[in-house]
């Protein structure tokens, strides 16, 4: 693997490569667990520390492999050339036991604090410094995307960059975590795909596909700003079928989404939707810690039982679900108000009502009434995914043809090759 330069510096790099069959488990595919970025190994005699003491190990996470490679940088120390030795001895000799412990040894070896996650066993540091800039993409309240090109394949990806010098620098690294925690732990034809996740510096990067269609909630201020045009029933069908199946592979593992709305899902080239931004998820055991009790998500998309700080489960996002529905529908939240408080109130005591309700299926509705059910017990998908897919509004979709991308999608993005980004607002 390859290790980041430094023109200032003097380098040495140690690497090793630790092969799955030296452990009693086989090696997942990647988690968060420490101050910085590591795998977790599912291997209980392999661990690794980041940024302890004042050595540090670039991660790289392959499908049949970990690879670990150290960089030192000497500044101004007399015995440079002994504490490498020593430590690459160190190295060397717990290796062979499968664990590796790195500890402190001299104050004047400083490091290169470099982390990469990389699920494709191709994204070596000098592909990835060949990225260039392209375009300014959108962004949130902790990370900038961008748009990025490789000029050697001409494949376009988008890049979130998540700025940890910000007075959000705790907030900004969390949501990282997680979200490189989740996206390596999810694949799925209806869920963004990950490439990779690095720390440089005070930057915490993560590369994903580029889905040039934009995101639902940029074609909604399109369709009301033209006043003419608004998303047909069977389009919305089609898109929320999509993300029932992805939901259904979060839940599967465990993760309350959390944060389901137009701005997180994106449209590919091909007009097939993408479920992205896992920073607010959460793992259904820790939803009763204090981390999972935090009021996180989009507070208009709040269920009941989140304005009221109870404990929740996956049906929350089943109720996300029926917003999004009447969202892309009316235009508009469906307990919507200017004060948020008044919102709350809707949202716990308001049946959901229909502006337009004449122009929709009464299968539409009752399936929109049925996830927006107040009790969570008996909140349709408190039974699982399959209640939801069950419902009679989705008596024309063959699941398993919609999985398999055999389903034409209603809408395919019109771009030009050298226009990638005509669906994005404020293009730099």
């Amino acid at each position: 693997m390859d290790t980041l330069q430094s023109p200032t510096m003097m380098k040495k790099s140690l690497s090793a490569r630790v092969q799955p069959e030296n452990c009693s488990e086989k090696l997942s595919k990647g988690e968060v667990f420490s101050q910085k970025v590591s795998p977790r190994t599912g291997c209980s005699k392999l661990s690794s520390n980041i940024g302890m003491g004042r050595y540090s190990m670039p991660l790289v996470i392959m499908p049949n492999s970990v690879h670990i490679t150290m960089s030192l940088m000497s500044l101004n120390s007399k015995k440079n050339q002994q504490d490498l030795e020593a430590l690459n001895h160190d190295l060397e000799s717990t290796l062979d036991g499968s664990f590796m412990t790195i500890s402190e040894q001299n104050d004047d070896i400083d490091l290169n604090e470099h982390a990469i996650i990389d699920l494709d066993d191709q994204w070596t540091l000098e592909r990835l410094n060949n990225l260039a800039y392209k375009a300014y993409l959108c962004h949130g309240k902790q990370a900038r995307i961008s748009l990025v090109h490789e000029q050697e394949t001409g494949r376009n990806f988008a890049q979130k960059v998540y700025q940890s010098r910000s007075k959000f620098c705790k907030k900004a690294e969390e949501e990282f975590k997680r979200e490189v925690m989740f996206l390596t732990t999810l694949s799925h034809p209806f869920i963004i795909k990950f490439h990779y996740a690095a720390q440089e510096e005070q930057k915490y990067k993560i590369l994903l596909d580029f889905c040039q269609g934009g995101d639902l909630k940029m074609h909604m201020n399109l369709i009301k700003r033209s006043k003419k045009f608004k998303f047909s029933e069977r389009t919305i069908k089609f898109y929320i079928a999509c993300i029932i199946l992805a939901l259904k592979k979060v839940h599967e593992n465990d993760i309350v989404y959390c944060d389901l709305k137009p701005e997180n899902v994106l449209i590919d080239e091909k007009g097939f939707p993408c479920l992205c931004d896992f920073g607010m998820s959460v793992k259904t055991e820790e939803i009763d810690t204090p981390f999972g009790r935090k009021q996180r998500g989009t507070k208009e998309y709040f269920s009941p039982e989140r304005v009221r700080r109870e404990n929740y489960n996956h049906t929350y996002d089943w109720w996300c679900l029926g917003n999004l529905i009447y969202e892309l529908l009316e235009n508009v939240t469906p307990f919507e108000d200017r004060n948020i408080i008044t919102s709350f109130k809707k949202i716990t005591n308001d049946e959901v009502e229909f502006k337009n309700g004449n122009d929709y299926s009464s299968q539409c509705t009752d399936f929109i009434r049925s996830l927006l059910t107040k009790d969570k017990d008996i909140r349709l998908g408190a039974g699982g995914t399959s209640e939801v897919q069950q419902h009679d509004w989705f008596n024309d979709i063959s699941w398993e043809d919609l999985e398999a991308k055999r389903i034409d999608p209603p809408w395919i993005p019109g771009i030009k090759k050298h226009h990638t980004t005509y669906y994005f607002e404020d293009i730099d």
